[in-house]
């Protein structure tokens, strides 16, 4: 068989007939190449597009060796599908916080990384340094793991109060970073702020105990031209700042 076809249906059948997918998807010309010139063809995870179970277009990868016979070509397809997605996501992984499902701190340093360049538009961007008040009493008390519940619930709950736009990520034990980019004014950073504080302040109950998470927030507006990392620097202080005036 070979892309779940039997060899009679095979026979005597042009490429067309049997992957018209192939019309439009620039191979055709690969193998005219081939064959004019005699150099072989070597496609690695080359994506494209066939029918899925339900006949809707759908991505898989393969691995396409092409080589001249004569005047016409021999090609073989390996279907690596299943690795080309194991890898993404390994990939993803990498950027990933485990617990939370949150963009971790090296996704966070690529995506400010992306800011010193040019951007698409002329909104600001803000940096938001947040830190979860209170949660070493809560594991102390009531264990990790219900620490772990209300870190993931106030994770969740970033997430949801800002825009699908912005990088939520966690940093720490109890620090979280969110990056709001192509804001009209550094008023919207403010509503934001206001409404991540109300969407983390819901109830966690965990065996029957009503925890009120609270959540501190410093903010800093990307200056033009200056290091990300400055600004995050600078987020961070704000934080400080910020719990040193709830505690007086």
């Amino acid at each position: 068989t070979a892309n779940g076809l039997e060899r009679e249906v095979l026979l005597q059948r042009t490429l067309l007939e049997l992957f018209p997918e192939h019309e439009d998807s620039g191979l055709l010309a690969m193998y005219a190449h081939v064959v004019t010139t005699g150099e072989p063809l070597a496609l690695d995870d080359y994506p494209f597009l066939l029918p899925d179970s339900d006949g809707r277009p759908a991505t898989r990868w393969f691995d396409n060796r092409v080589t001249r016979v004569d005047d016409g070509v021999s090609f073989t397809w390996r279907d690596v599908t299943e690795r080309v997605r194991h890898r993404q996501r390994l990939a993803e992984g990498a950027f990933r916080d485990p617990l939370t499902g949150l963009a971790n701190r090296a996704r966070l340093e690529g995506t400010l990384d992306q800011l010193r360049g040019p951007r698409p538009s002329e909104g600001l961007v803000a940096v938001l340094y947040c830190d979860l008040d209170g949660l070493k009493p809560i594991n102390d008390t009531l264990g990790h793991e219900a620490g772990d519940i209300v870190l993931m619930a106030v994770a969740s709950r970033i997430r949801e109060a800002v825009r699908m736009r912005d990088l939520v990520a966690r940093v720490g034990g109890d620090e979280f970073v969110v990056v709001l980019d192509d804001l009209g004014s550094a008023s919207d950073a403010r509503l934001l702020v206001e409404k991540i504080g109300r969407a983390v302040s819901r109830p966690v109950t965990i065996r029957g105990i009503d925890i009120v998470p609270s959540i501190s927030i410093g903010v800093a507006l990307a200056e033009e031209d200056e290091d990300p990392a400055v600004t995050l620097r600078r987020a961070d202080v704000a934080l400080y700042r910020s719990k040193a005036r709830r505690r007086t």
